[in-house]
């Protein structure tokens, strides 16, 4: 998991192949035929995992330290 959350590294495979396993889990059938799909929405919810992650840090952080 660490390679999909990770900013300085490209997350391109990384979050394709994760978003790929999903789908062939969710569905129960292979992801070959959505692999195009998935290829163009896997850096969209990278950048949303990402932006999640950041904010709930900074809210964790936040909530530690009260002012």
């Amino acid at each position: 998991m660490q390679p999909v959350f990770d900013p300085d590294q490209d997350q391109r495979h990384h979050m394709i192949t994760l978003m790929m396993h999903v789908c062939e889990r969710a569905s129960h059938a292979t992801a070959q035929g959505k692999m195009i799909k998935i290829a163009i929405a896997s850096p969209i919810v990278a950048a949303l995992l990402d932006d999640t992650f950041r904010f709930a840090k900074r809210q964790a952080r936040l909530h530690a330290n009260p002012i």
